[in-house]
């Protein structure tokens, strides 16, 4: 009936339906969002420097993996890597910096 519900819960905000928060975030299309995209990867950095007793990884395993995104592209990453980054605040930073200093954004970008 509708009764009690603020607007964001009958009309969704754009904004929020723009973050696809129903796909998983390690598949192709949500990683590179994640990566590329300047709102959704400063939201996913700023959530992980917000996350209570976060501990930043050991960076040397994090650049490799970084390295390995920008020499090859997203599939050349398991799952397990994916995840990595995107559990890692500095990696992310670094990723989204590297791809929009390489001034070809696009190529990261498929399907977004």
């Amino acid at each position: 009936r509708g009764l009690f519900l603020i607007p964001e819960e009958t009309d969704t905000p754009t904004e929020l339906r723009s973050l696809t928060l129903n796909s998983a975030p390690t598949d192709q299309t949500g990683f590179n969002q994640a990566v590329v995209d300047p709102f959704v990867n400063a939201l996913h950095v700023w959530c992980l420097k917000r996350q209570s007793g976060y501990a930043q990884r050991p960076w040397i395993h994090r650049e490799r993996l970084v390295e390995k995104f920008l020499a090859q592209g997203a599939n050349s990453l398991t799952q397990r890597e994916k995840h990595g980054l995107l559990s890692d605040a500095r990696a992310m930073a670094e990723l989204h910096l590297r791809v929009w200093e390489g001034g070809e954004p696009q190529l990261y970008s498929n399907n977004m």
